[in-house]
């Protein structure tokens, strides 16, 4: 039987091989745009899952009101781990970790840098489900300048040597080049975990990890829940420890009790975040690494299933669209005895091999497209994956239920007709109801076209804004060198360079937009009012190398003697509530309760050094003259040119220690990466989504306008003119399109709002958006139908009549 229903499919494949294309290749596209993104979304939503017990695992994090504003941090203090453990019931164990973002390694004479070195607790392996292949897990880390590799690590210093072997061995680490023992080795990290690992130090070597105090933030503390605990009664346990452990620094430093400090407005607390919900919906203050986001899945996801939707939504009409052609062998089939069950059989089985196929062509797509693919998501998917065993198993049950929805209506449709009706001429796909399964489904085709039109362009520009909005700052031509603490002396490296003719000035800092990453609470003096501000300090010559504006006063003119100055950006200054600076002063909080004062002498205007998704923050800027990195503006030159002659100094100045850097530019961009990201996916799904589209409007009208030439001859005898004739079809397709952006319209707007609502400084969702989007449905409509529509408007009268 199987073998028949075979021999019809190959058959009807040589007789329409048109159908036949525009069936399987939109297929293809479907299904290869919908495995992508499935493999991408279980992806995303698998981090942190290779932890045992990771569903009991939270991390905590900071909040509180300070002077009516909220801040949120996901760092916590040095001693809050081991409280947890001894004081907080329902927790069961407790870890940390911190992050230094570089780290000078020397093994003989090379020296390399490492970034984001992981600093963890003892407990390190028996918290985490990460595996360790050499060392012994409970010593490795638990004392000073102690080092766990990773394999890749490993492999780097140690190319061949077992890691057996390599225990026990020393390397020289930072610029003070201090020993640091080999304890160990770990497996890679799976790329599904929030935080990298290249290495691991023992948190005993950061001397910051036996602080006591509760109000200094700079590490990262989780905790395992009993099974049996309340996670809500846990966050109210660590909530209680504020008023035994912060209260009293409360008191110290800001001279008012607990209780008055909350009276006034303020508060300070916990959060409990768990581990599964950081990758995706954790955007808070001092995450690990750049997460993910939830919601630019979920539009991702949305766009690729439109593209499926659309592709099986083209089969079926193709299909049911076809359905006369083929009435005449259902009357033959049934008027010889065979049942209707065996002929939706026969046309399930032939949707079956329509998606096998495709589905074929689809593995065929992805499996050359592999590398584009990995660089648009930034992720590091391999062919053997995309055939693993597993996976494939789940592709084939796919294709099998995409056959039975793709299949099941044509099936109904054509198995339904009666040898009677057939012999008469009238068939059920005669019916000339608006309101049919077809036209529902062109119309859910516009609509879903049309969102993805819309999504795309929004995504764009609001990408624009960010990249053409006025940031406050001269982001071009202005080069980072890491690592300047390596410098014996920083000063005549700076002047050194200032030697050269591509370079405009030079400036010594530790922060710069975008990379400002400290914040601190500062009271105005002579007052009780408390603000966090962002902090960082640099040197008189950052104005310009930044091209800052100043608004008020003056910027720092020699490091010495602004070594009690302090310049403000504009938001700063409305959050104090001055109108003007003049013999202003702020207080900073000392440990050992000697308090110091600063003067106020400038003001800057406004600039970001966030993503858009934050509103530009106060800042305060004090004045140094050394910093941890050389910033260099160059002039109109070749940067290829000046980097080699800046190498050449350093490696004269440092001994050839790494010369690392990078430029501001490039590191902006990072703010955006993942709107970039969503762009370029959306962009090219919607792209697909539209192809698709066209291949099935195209059939669908090749199919609508033969079955039509008849009518259109009688209405030309009858005389119809060409234009009319032609229009008959266009109304019909522009009338199933207007509904169609009737429901997409309004439900496009409502996504807009919720997406652009994420972001501080956002484009307008206005008409502009809309309008694009219907110019584009019209000219698709025009592009399928016209070709189509006017092929049998002009078809002669006489060709026919001799076919009927």
């Amino acid at each position: 039987m199987f073998r028949n229903y075979l021999q019809i499919f190959l058959n009807n494949l040589k007789r329409k091989p048109i159908f036949a294309f525009l069936s399987i290749f939109g297929l293809s596209l479907g299904i290869a745009v919908s495995y992508i993104v499935a493999l991408y979304t279980l992806h995303e939503l698998s981090y942190d899952k290779i932890h045992k017990d990771a569903d009991q695992i939270y991390r905590v994090g900071l909040q509180g009101v300070l002077s009516g504003n909220e801040f949120l941090n996901v760092t916590s203090c040095a001693p809050m781990s081991k409280t947890l453990a001894n004081e907080v019931p329902g927790v069961r164990a407790s870890t940390r970790i911190g992050q230094w973002s570089t780290l000078l390694i020397q093994q003989g004479d090379i020296p390399i840098v490492e970034n984001n070195v992981v600093m963890a607790d003892p407990n390190f392996f028996e918290f985490w489900s990460f595996k360790l292949l050499a060392g012994d897990p409970e010593t490795l880390l638990s004392e000073k300048h102690k080092i766990v590799f990773t394999e890749t690590t490993a492999k780097k210093y140690f190319p061949d040597e077992p890691y057996a072997n390599i225990i026990g061995k020393t390397l020289q680490v930072g610029n003070d080049k201090t020993s640091y023992e080999i304890t160990g080795v770990m497996e890679d990290p799976p790329t599904t975990v929030h935080f990298e690992i290249p290495l691991l130090i023992s948190m005993d070597t950061w001397d910051y990890s036996h602080d006591l105090q509760w109000t200094n933030n700079s590490l990262f503390t989780y905790f395992k829940a009993d099974p049996a605990a309340d996670i809500k009664a846990i966050t109210a346990g660590i909530n209680s420890l504020v008023a035994k452990y912060v209260g009293p620094e409360i008191q110290q430093f800001l001279g008012i009790t607990l209780a008055e400090f909350q009276e006034g407005g303020g508060s300070y607390g916990y959060f409990v975040q768990p581990l599964l919900d950081i990758h995706l919906q954790s955007s808070y203050e001092g995450e690990l690494d750049q997460n993910g986001d939830l919601q630019n899945v979920i539009i991702f996801g949305l766009v690729g299933l439109f593209v499926l939707v659309i592709a099986g939504i083209n089969f079926v009409n193709l299909s049911t669209a076809r359905a006369s052609d083929r009435a005449k062998e259902v009357g033959i089939r049934k008027s010889i005895g065979a049942h209707r069950n065996q002929l939706m059989t026969q046309y399930l089985f032939e949707a079956f091999c329509y998606c096998l196929i495709a589905g074929l062509i689809g593995l065929l797509l992805l499996a050359v497209s592999i590398a584009p693919i990995n660089q648009i998501l930034d992720r590091a998917f391999t062919l053997s994956q995309l055939f693993a065993p597993g996976y494939l198993l789940f592709y084939l049950g796919f294709i099998a239920l995409l056959s039975i929805l793709s299949g099941i209506y044509p099936s109904l449709i054509m198995s339904a007709y009666q040898p009677a009706d057939i012999l008469k001429g009238t068939t059920q796909t005669d019916k000339r109801s608006f309101f049919t399964a077809r036209n529902t489904m062109v119309v859910l085709q516009f609509a879903l076209t049309t969102i993805a039109i819309v999504l795309t362009v929004t995504i764009y520009k609001q990408l624009d804004l960010m990249r053409t909005k006025k940031l406050g700052f001269n982001k071009e031509q202005v080069l980072v060198v890491y690592n300047a603490r390596g410098l014996s002396n920083q000063k005549t490296f700076k002047n050194e360079l200032l030697k050269m003719s591509g370079i405009k000035t030079v400036s010594l800092t530790n922060g710069y937009p975008p990379r400002i990453n400290s914040n601190s609470v500062t009271r105005i003096k002579d007052t009780q009012e408390d603000h966090l501000f962002w902090q960082y300090s640099t040197d008189p010559q950052h104005l310009e190398t930044f091209g800052l504006e100043l608004i008020e006063g003056r910027f720092f003119e020699d490091a010495t003697l602004d070594e009690n100055s302090v310049i403000i950006n504009r938001a700063a200054m409305k959050l104090i509530g001055w109108e003007n600076i003049e013999g202003k002063q702020v207080e900073d909080f000392e440990e050992d309760g000697n308090n110091s004062y600063s003067n106020v002498v400038g003001v800057v205007e406004d600039f970001h050094f966030q993503n858009f998704k934050s509103a530009i923050q106060p800042v305060m800027i004090y004045c140094t003259e050394e910093g941890r990195f050389i910033t260099i503006k160059l002039n109109n030159t070749d940067p290829a040119v000046a980097l080699e002659q800046i190498e050449s100094i350093w490696n004269e100045f440092t001994g050839n220690k790494p010369f690392d850097y990078s430029f501001v530019d490039q590191q902006f961009e990072q703010l955006f990466d993942t709107e970039q990201r969503l762009a370029q996916l959306t962009s090219i799904l919607t792209i697909l989504t539209i192809v698709t589209a066209l291949l099935g409007l195209f059939g669908l009208a090749a199919y609508i306008a033969r079955s039509r030439r008849k009518e259109f001859s009688i209405r030309k005898v009858l005389g119809a003119s060409l234009i009319g004739v032609f229009g008959l079809q266009l109304r019909y397709f522009l009338t199933i399109a207007i509904i169609g952006l009737s429901i997409a319209l309004p439900l496009s707007y409502y996504f807009v709002n919720l997406w652009l609502a994420d972001f501080q400084y956002s484009i307008p969702n206005n008409w502009t958006i809309y309008v694009v989007a219907v110019i584009s449905v019209i000219l698709l409509i025009l592009v399928t139908v016209s070709y189509q529509s006017y092929t049998a408007a002009t078809t002669s009268i006489t060709k026919v009549l001799r076919e009927e």
